[in-house]
């Protein structure tokens, strides 16, 4: 039998997806084929990061803390260079970088320490979600970093269409590989539909503009006649709460949740607003659960909706069009999720592609 693969796992915000995301490399690819370490953030990270992370030291041959912060900081040269020694002790073969700053990482210690580089965007370089000023580094920043990078992972075709418009290079080492869940992989059941005065409608994610957390509010004072649910914290939430004043106790904050998708069940409907989204955990969420979703068709999202019988989406930004959506649902009832959906989002799947991935670019030059 042939030795594990050394690889490092590099993210600078375990947040939400993200965390989601690189949590199941980490714990769910074999470690006879796969001997893994991590590097991660100590100031970015959610509830679950922390309950996670004794299985995870199980898991990894060593873990570095590091203080990184999402916007471009002297600290990062510092943070490079504890990397690069990571990856000469690790003797690592390949660097996988998860977002802009894990990107960065990676590739450049990568470069320097003679491995493999390769990149999972997550959406935030793929956005146009920044000032003038920010944008312009972001898109000059990949596009530099393009030719030290060996293969790009994109979780949707959307991140990896919006990625290549965005630094001009149409032609990429790539695979798209569809972000994986573990309620796929099991048998599909019908959740109940509930009786009560008042719908339940969920809102799960971070408090902040991407997500659409304000808007979720403006399309409940639009639909007078449900409770919304809002799931996830962050520095908005203030604001928030102010701008739902007004509707009483027809709005409730939970803040951060650890269960998220038992909380999920207890909904009527999920509400996804969100004005920026690469892939889409929520909607993935609701979509294997057979519940109802109401959204917005930006980003990612059509391609886990499409195959949602109980999905209604609206124009991205249209607030009144959701709205309208959110009515239509309403009058639905949970369904069992669809068999094309669970084959495409398998999580069994998502892992052997990216196995396979490392395996086979250990045959290429470097």
């Amino acid at each position: 039998m042939s030795a594990a693969i050394r690889v490092i796992q590099i993210v600078g915000s375990q947040v939400g997806g993200v965390r989601l995301h690189v949590h199941d490399l980490l714990l769910g690819l074999d470690p006879a084929r796969v001997a893994q370490a991590y590097v991660y953030s100590t100031r970015l990270f959610d509830a679950r990061f922390t309950d996670e992370v004794p299985r995870i030291e199980a898991r990894c041959s060593e873990m570095l803390a590091l203080d990184i912060r999402r916007p471009p900081a002297f600290g990062d040269v510092r943070n490079i260079l504890r990397v690069i020694a990571l990856a000469r002790r690790c003797r690592a073969q390949i660097l996988h970088g998860h977002g802009a700053k894990g990107g960065l990482y990676a590739r450049l210690a990568a470069h320097v320490v003679g491995a493999r580089a390769v990149y999972t965007p997550h959406g935030g370089s793929a956005h146009d979600a920044f000032g003038p000023v920010q944008d312009f580094v972001y898109r000059k920043t990949e596009r530099a970093l393009i030719p030290f990078t060996h293969l790009f992972l994109f979780e949707s075709m959307y991140s990896a269409d919006a990625f290549a418009r965005r630094t001009g290079v149409a032609r990429l080492p790539m695979l798209i590989n569809p972000n994986g869940h573990a309620l796929a992989d099991e048998a599909p059941v019908r959740l109940p539909k509930h009786v009560r005065a008042r719908p339940v409608v969920g809102f799960f994610g971070m408090l902040r503009d991407e997500k659409g957390p304000d808007l979720a509010i403006e399309v409940a004072a639009r639909v007078p006649e449900i409770e919304l649910h809002i799931y996830g914290d962050g520095q908005a939430r203030a604001a928030l709460e102010a701008q739902a004043a007004p509707l009483g106790n027809r709005v409730v904050f939970h803040g951060d949740v650890r269960d998220a998708t038992d909380r999920m069940r207890t909904c009527d409907v999920i509400l996804i607003p969100s004005r920026f989204e690469s892939f889409g955990y929520v909607a993935l969420e609701a979509a294997l659960l057979g519940l109802p979703v109401a959204a917005f068709s930006t980003g990612g999202l059509p391609e886990i909706l499409h195959d949602h019988p109980a999905a209604c989406m609206a124009p991205t930004g249209d607030v009144a069009a959701l709205a309208a959506c959110l009515r239509a649902v309403l009058q639905r009832s949970p369904v069992e999720s669809s068999p094309v959906l669970r084959a495409k989002f398998a999580r069994g799947r998502m892992l052997a592609t990216v196995s396979s991935a490392y395996s086979e670019l250990l045959t290429t030059a470097l």
